[in-house]
């Protein structure tokens, strides 16, 4: 896989590209993302957030901007509608974001649901327990980030499908 791209998928699913207007600094590529109320897009917010399937990608505009450069507040954000059965390289949250770091650290074909600071985290947690709303994705491989400081800077990537 070229180090500049996104997984998308190929034809597997169709994603619906878009873009939007960033309504904050720091959205990297593989950020999930909601609407800001104002017609464009900032990271999800919020613990056990209603997953929307609505990811960041790798900027078309700015050929300066690679997967690992965060897009200025203001800029146009290129995103994605992952669909169900898309596979897609998102961000696992920094444990240091979590209310239960342990969160961050997941298997392969665990679920994740979107949390706060536009990443994923593990279903089976204090912020993301009970019936997920909206998207939930299977991880494809196993990763943790238990042991991160705080910030969307110390995501890491990780590969899952969307599977509802």
């Amino acid at each position: 896989m070229a180090d500049n791209t996104i997984v998308l998928n190929g034809n597997y699913a169709p994603f619906v590209e878009d873009e939007a207007d960033a309504g904050e600094a720091d959205i990297y590529p593989g950020n999930t993302l909601e609407g800001d109320g104002a017609g464009g897009v900032i990271k999800t917010s919020t613990e056990a957030a209603s997953g929307r399937g609505l990811f960041a990608d790798v900027s078309r505009s700015d050929p300066s901007l690679d997967k690992d450069d965060p897009y200025p507040d203001g800029d146009r954000v290129s995103v994605q509608y992952v669909p169900i059965g898309g596979k897609v390289d998102a961000r696992l949250a920094a444990g240091g974001d979590l209310t239960t770091a342990a969160n961050a650290n997941v298997s392969a074909d665990d679920l994740l649901v979107e949390t706060n600071v536009g990443a994923l985290a593990a279903h089976d947690s204090a912020e993301t327990s009970g019936d997920p709303e909206g998207a939930v994705y299977r991880a494809l491989e196993g990763v943790d980030n238990s042991g991160a400081a705080a910030g969307v800077e110390n995501q890491a990537e990780i590969e899952v499908v969307r599977i509802a």
